[in-house]
């Protein structure tokens, strides 16, 4: 329960405990609770769907569920999200696309991107069929955390310091795998039969995104984390908009 807590305080504005002792044994395997945090997130975006969906127009409904995410979140994702695409466009060296990573100042490259990301979720929003939308929006979050704890178990961290490491030490083969079958079963009984291929999909994309990263940067960082979580949720929602349409 403490590494629940510990992983929803992480990844979210929810704080139901103020203060308590945090190792770095615990908050390494938190990390096999970013999964269920990614399932409460969807449980309270389908609540405010399901609340407002007869009061205003899908317009609306699609820019309140954006909104809400953010703010659910406090934008952690998105932040690194912004980062990574500031240090990965740049064209620059290793150390260098570290360096601007860790800038706290947001450049053109990661404001453009931001732009864009909410765009498209904005659209894939409108053209998922409202039949599917509750289902999708409970396991989006699901999926995005989901693979960004297999890319942290499957890369190096870049750096020689941070949290990155405590997740990576604390991860196991063994544990990795339980919680992917779980995800997948969970997936597997939620999903309309229809959009289960973009269970795969996703993988497939979202490996490759994440390779690519790592032969640029020698490994991942927290940043590229909150990147793959943002790509893992809009190639998710992208897919099921195709998929929704066969």
């Amino acid at each position: 329960m403490k590494g629940f807590l510990i992983a929803l305080q992480f990844l979210t504005r929810i704080n139901l405990i103020k203060s308590f002792e945090i190792d770095e044994g615990i908050l390494g395997r938190s990390a096999y609770y970013f999964p269920f945090v990614g399932l409460l997130i969807g449980g309270l975006l389908c609540l405010l769907t399901f609340a407002v969906q007869s009061l205003v127009n899908p317009v609306t409904l699609a820019v309140l569920i954006i909104v809400a995410e953010i703010l659910i979140t406090g934008g952690l994702h998105l932040d690194g999200f912004m980062d990574s695409c500031d240090g990965l466009l740049s064209g620059r060296s290793r150390d260098r696309i570290l360096d601007i990573m860790k800038d706290s100042r947001v450049g053109a490259m990661g404001v453009i991107c931001l732009i864009v990301l909410i765009l498209l979720k904005l659209v894939f929003l409108l053209e998922i069929p409202q039949s599917d939308l509750l289902v999708v929006l409970l396991i989006m979050p699901l999926v995005g955390r989901s693979f960004m704890v297999g890319v942290i178990y499957s890369f190096s961290y870049a750096r020689s310091e941070g949290m990155g490491v405590f997740f990576q030490n604390a991860i196991s083969k063994p544990g990795i795998i339980a919680l992917s079958l779980f995800c997948l079963i969970l997936c597997l009984i939620l999903l309309p039969v229809r959009l289960l291929w973009a269970l795969p999909l996703t993988g497939v994309c979202v490996f490759l995104f994440s390779r690519k990263i790592n032969a640029s940067l020698g490994g991942h960082t927290g940043d590229t984390y909150g990147l793959m979580n943002e790509l893992a949720e809009i190639i998710f929602l992208f897919f099921c908009v195709i998929l929704s349409k066969l």
